[in-house]
């Protein structure tokens, strides 16, 4: 990557709808304090994993759904806060990943839906 490429990512990074691994190791190595992605509308696994090593907060409010294995990445972040804002909808086992964030866990109540017959683990994601 040029460096003129890495200064516009850097510089943009909160804008960007999709992020490869490689961008998602760029943003990580200059990540002070935080990473702040709230533009993208799509996460995948192998990108989470890359994020979830930030040391600081995570924003990804622009995320509507999530998967159970970029939960699971998610969830192995020793950050102490990740905002997942946007989510539309929660899954049993994305619940169940986020349910083991040690830190803390922002969903917004009010546009979150949770599809799981189990009341104590959804109970659980909300009270993190």
């Amino acid at each position: 990557m040029e460096s003129s490429d890495i200064e516009r990512l850097l510089r943009h990074h909160d804008t960007l709808k999709s992020l490869s691994k490689r961008e998602a190791e760029i943003l990580l190595a200059h990540c002070s304090g935080g990473l702040s992605l709230n533009g993208l509308t799509e996460l995948p696994p192998e990108v989470a994993g890359v994020v979830a090593e930030c040391d600081g907060f995570l924003e990804l409010n622009g995320l509507a759904t999530l998967s159970v294995e970029a939960a699971e990445a998610l969830a192995r972040n020793t950050g102490y806060a990740i905002f997942l804002d946007g989510l539309k909808t929660i899954n049993e086992g994305v619940a169940k990943a986020l349910a083991r964030y040690e830190g803390e866990l922002s969903l917004d109540r009010k546009s979150t839906r949770l599809n799981s017959s189990h009341t104590v683990i959804s109970y659980a994601v909300f009270c993190l």
